[in-house]
């Protein structure tokens, strides 16, 4: 696959936004991490003690599939873009795809580590909006990150033509 081919293709990878977060071997898009966090962000009702635990089995689901398909998709992605983007730009993507994944780390640490059973309302409240925050903020990562890769996948593109 030329230069050219390599990057359309990871522009059509970050446009496809699929439901199925299950799919074996099948790369995570920027654009469907965002979707999915979303998805999950907006079903959660705070202050719901009986779904809670649902929700939250829920949550840890789609992180477990979003990290396994984003490692995927990053992996792709430095390997095609390295020798195009050169060295000073490869330590940028490197970084901004490791702040995501650690973020992914922290936020799924953050609900495994939840313990509900002796916490009253406000208590289950407060750490509801607390995770419901941390989600927000991943998502705003990743949003960045799309955005900044795509003006440069753009550049990229013109200049291969």
């Amino acid at each position: 696959m030329d230069n050219l081919a390599l990057i359309e293709y990871i522009i059509e990878d970050h446009s496809r936004i699929g439901n199925d977060i299950k799919s074996i071997g099948r790369l995570f898009t920027d654009q469907e991490a965002i979707y999915l966090l979303q998805k999950s962000h907006g079903e959660w009702i705070p202050g719901r003690p009986d779904n809670l635990l649902k929700e939250l089995n829920k949550l840890i689901d789609t992180i477990t599939s979003l990290k396994a398909g984003l490692k995927k998709h990053f992996a792709f992605e430095e390997k095609a873009l390295a020798a195009m983007i050169g060295e000073l730009l490869t330590k940028s993507l490197l970084s901004q795809h490791a702040g995501i994944m650690k973020k992914l780390d922290d936020v799924e640490s953050t609900i495994t580590n939840l313990t509900l059973n002796s916490m009253n309302r406000d208590e289950i409240l407060e750490k509801e909006m607390g995770v419901q925050r941390e989600l927000g903020i991943l998502c705003e990562m990743i949003e960045d990150h799309a955005r900044k890769e795509e003006v440069l996948l753009d550049m990229l593109k013109a200049g291969l033509r």
